[in-house]
C-alpha cells in the first residue's frame, strides 16, 4: 500500500463496534486527534470545521445510502480521504468510487494504521507548531455551489433528539426548524402511522387550503418520495427540472425504517418563503436535517412501542392495571378539583371458570379478546377501559353520575354499564368461537365519587361489595353500591 501523509484529524462515524473503538483508544495513544461519533450530521458539521480531516466509517453506521452521504462529506473535504471498513458480504457497489481505502472485516489494527499513513504519528505531531492564542477561529469551509451552516444544522438537530420521547412535540418542533431553516412562513408536514397507510396531515401553519390537498397525490411530492431527496416544485406541485434554481415550494421526503423491514413514508412541505424564492443550495441543509428527523421519528417509534408494552394488555388490547392505576389517580383528583363524579366499574365473566374447564384455555383466552371487543365499543372514548386481570375489566367514566334505579323489566338506554350488559348478552359468541359450548354473559358491580367513596380505597370497597352481591344473583346483572335488592337465594354464579 502506498505510505501517505496521515491528517492531522481523523473524523470517525461508528455503530459503537467493540474492535474499531479499541483501534480509536489505540490511535489517540499514538497521537492522533480522533473524533468519533454516532450521528452523521455531526460527520457533516466537524468536517466543516475541519475540511482538512481524513474520514474513516464503519459502514454499518451509514442510515441511509452511503453514496450520498459519501459525496456530501468529500465535498466538504479539502483533499478527500475516506476509509470505510465494511463486512465480507456488504456489496459497496455505487460507493466504490467515493471510497480511497475499503478495509473488509475483521482487519489487523496494523492495516487501518497503514491505511490512514500513521507509521510516523508521533514524529509528525511533535513537529506540529504550537497554535496562536490570537489567532481568529476561520470560518466553516462550504463545498462548491453555496455556503452550507452546518452548525445551524447540529443545533437543530440536537433540539429534535430532546423531543422524540414525546411524538407530536417532535413533529411540531421538526415543522418549525425546518420553516425557519428555509426561511418559510408556511409549511406543513404530513407522516403515514403505519406502513399500509396512506400520508395523513399532522401538523400545518398558514398553508393554503388549496394546496394542503393537492400534494398528496402529485406528481413532485410522487417525485420527492421515490428519490429520497428535496426537491423544488411550484405552486402547481408539477415537477421541476433538476437545473432550476429557486422555486416558490420546497417537498423534503422522509422514509423512516422500522424494526419489520418496512418503511413508513412522511413529506414536509414549506411554502411562501419570505425572500420570494427558496434557494436550491438549502436543499443539501434540509437534506441533513431530515436524516437525523428520521432518526428521532424512528426512536420515538421505539418509544411508543416500549410504552405499550408497559401499559398495554398483549392478549385484548386494552389498557392494562398499571395504566388503570395511574389514570385512576388522576381522574380522581380532576374530578375533586372540579367538583364532578367519576363512576368506578368493575366487570366478570360470569362462570368463566366453569367455561374454561369445558371449553380449555385457548378457548378462554378467545373469549376475554371477544368480550373485550364488546366492552371496549360500548363505552365512550373518553372513558378508561382496562383489563383488571384474568376475565375481570375495570372502567373509569369521567364525569358521569350513578344511573336512576331501574324498575323491573325496564332497560334504560341512558345506562351505559346495563347497555354493555345487553350488548354482551345478545352477542352470538358462538359464531366467532365456533368450539365454544355454553353461554357468556358478565355481571358488573358500580360505585360513583363522591356519593359511594371519596377516596381510592373506600371507592374500590363499595364496587367490589357491589360486584360480589351481582354474582351472588343471577347471571348477567349489574349492581349499583348502596342498592336494596329483593332477598335472594345465590345461584352459583360465583367460580368455585
Amino acid at each position: 500500500m502506498t505510505q501517505r501523509q496521515p491528517a492531522a484529524v481523523l473524523i470517525v462515524l461508528t455503530d459503537g463496534d467493540g474492535n474499531l473503538a479499541h483501534y480509536v483508544d489505540l490511535l489517540r495513544e499514538e497521537g492522533l486527534r480522533v473524533l468519533a461519533t454516532a450521528r452523521p450530521y455531526e460527520v457533516m458539521a466537524e468536517l466543516a470545521r475541519r475540511p482538512d480531516a481524513a474520514l474513516l466509517i464503519r459502514h454499518a453506521a451509514l442510515r441511509d445510502s452511503a453514496v450520498d452521504f459519501l459525496l456530501k462529506a468529500r465535498a466538504l473535504m479539502d483533499r478527500p480521504f475516506v476509509v470505510l471498513t465494511a463486512a465480507l458480504s456488504t456489496d459497496l457497489g455505487a460507493a466504490t468510487p467515493f471510497i480511497d481505502v475499503a478495509l473488509r472485516e475483521p482487519y489487523l489494527y496494523s492495516a487501518l494504521r497503514d491505511a490512514l499513513g500513521c507509521r510516523d504519528l508521533p514524529q509528525l505531531h511533535a513537529a506540529q507548531p504550537a497554535p496562536r492564542t490570537d489567532a481568529v477561529a476561520p470560518e466553516p469551509s462550504a463545498p462548491s455551489g453555496g455556503h452550507h451552516n452546518w452548525q445551524r444544522v447540529v443545533d437543530y438537530a440536537r433540539g429534535l433528539s430532546l423531543a422524540e420521547s414525546d411524538r407530536e412535540k417532535l413533529l411540531e418542533l421538526a415543522l418549525e426548524m425546518f420553516g425557519d431553516m428555509a426561511d418559510a412562513r408556511a409549511g406543513a408536514l404530513w407522516l403515514a402511522l403505519a406502513p399500509e397507510k396512506n400520508i395523513e396531515l399532522m401538523q400545518t401553519e398558514g398553508v393554503e387550503e388549496s394546496l394542503l390537498a393537492r400534494a398528496p397525490g402529485s406528481g413532485a411530492v410522487f417525485a420527492a418520495l421515490h428519490n429520497g431527496r428535496s426537491a423544488l416544485a411550484d405552486t402547481t406541485l408539477v415537477p421541476l427540472e433538476p437545473c432550476r434554481s429557486s422555486a416558490e415550494v420546497v417537498l423534503v421526503p422522509l422514509s423512516i425504517p422500522t424494526d419489520e423491514q418496512r418503511t413508513l413514508h412522511g413529506l414536509i412541505l414549506l411554502a411562501e418563503p419570505r425572500s420570494g424564492t427558496f434557494p436550491s443550495s438549502i436543499l443539501t441543509e434540509l437534506d441533513a436535517l431530515a436524516s437525523h428527523l428520521v432518526a428521532c421519528l424512528r426512536n420515538s417509534h421505539r418509544f411508543d412501542e416500549l410504552n405499550n408494552m408497559a401499559v398495554v394488555d398483549p392478549l385484548t388490547g386494552l389498557f392494562n392495571r398499571r395504566y388503570f392505576d395511574r389514570q385512576f389517580a388522576v381522574e380522581l383528583k380532576r374530578a375533586e378539583r372540579h367538583g364532578r363524579h367519576l363512576t368506578l366499574v368493575l366487570m366478570d365473566v360470569d362462570k368463566f371458570k366453569t367455561i374454561n374447564d369445558l371449553n380449555g384455555y385457548a378457548t378462554g383466552d378467545g373469549v376475554i379478546r371477544a368480550v373485550a371487543d364488546v366492552i371496549r365499543r360500548g363505552f365512550r372514548d373518553v372513558d378508561v377501559v382496562t383489563r383488571w386481570g384474568g376475565d375481570e375489566f375495570a372502567i373509569l367514566l369521567p364525569d358521569a353520575r350513578k344511573p336512576r334505579l331501574q324498575k323491573a323489566g325496564v332497560q334504560e338506554i341512558s345506562d351505559p354499564v346495563q347497555r354493555v350488559r345487553t350488548l354482551v348478552e345478545r352477542t352470538h359468541f358462538a359464531k366467532l368461537l365456533p368450539r365454544l359450548r355454553g353461554k357468556v354473559t358478565v355481571s358488573a358491580g358500580v360505585a360513583v365519587y363522591p356519593e359511594d367513596g371519596e377516596d381510592r380505597d373506600t371507592l374500590f370497597a363499595a364496587v367490589n361489595l357491589a360486584l360480589q352481591r351481582a354474582k351472588r344473583c343471577s347471571p348477567s346483572m349489574v349492581v349499583r353500591a348502596r342498592e336494596e335488592l329483593p332477598e335472594q337465594q345465590g345461584t352459583g354464579n360465583e367460580d368455585e
